[in-house]
C-alpha cells in the first residue's frame, strides 16, 4: 500500500512544483507569453494552470502517485469530463503523469494512425 496523505502530498506537490518551474522557464525564454496559475471558476477547473504559447492555451493537469502504478485507461478516463470542457473551450489538455500509462499510449498511437473516425 502506497503512502496517503502528508508524505504523499507533499512529493505530489513538489511534483507539480516541478512542472509549473518548467514552465515558467518558458516565459523566461519567450517560448511562451503568459501563464495563470490556479485560475478561478470553470476556466480553472481541474487544471493546475492554463499556459499561452504560440497562439495556443494549454491546461496542464500534473498528477503524482506511482504508488497506484501505471495509469489504466479508467482511471485516465476519471479526468475526461474535466478534459473535455477545456477542449470544448477550444483549449489544449496536457496530462502530466508520473507514471506512465501503457493503455493510454496504445491508444493515442493508435488514435494518430487512424486515417478517418471510423
Amino acid at each position: 500500500m502506497g503512502l496517503s496523505g502528508g508524505t504523499a502530498d507533499k512529493a505530489g506537490n513538489r511534483y507539480e512544483n516541478w512542472w509549473t518551474a518548467l514552465r515558467i522557464a518558458d516565459l523566461l525564454r519567450g517560448e511562451a507569453s503568459r501563464i495563470r496559475l490556479e485560475p478561478v471558476g470553470q476556466v480553472g477547473e481541474g487544471i493546475e494552470f492554463q499556459l499561452v504559447a504560440k497562439g495556443e492555451t494549454w491546461c496542464d493537469q500534473v498528477k503524482d502517485v506511482p504508488s497506484r502504478g501505471p495509469w489504466s485507461l479508467r482511471s485516465a478516463a476519471a479526468l475526461s469530463k474535466v478534459v473535455a470542457s477545456h477542449l470544448a473551450a477550444g483549449r489544449k489538455v496536457r496530462l502530466v503523469l508520473s507514471t506512465g500509462s501503457p493503455a493510454l499510449r496504445d491508444l493515442v498511437d493508435r488514435a494518430r494512425a487512424a486515417v478517418t473516425l471510423a
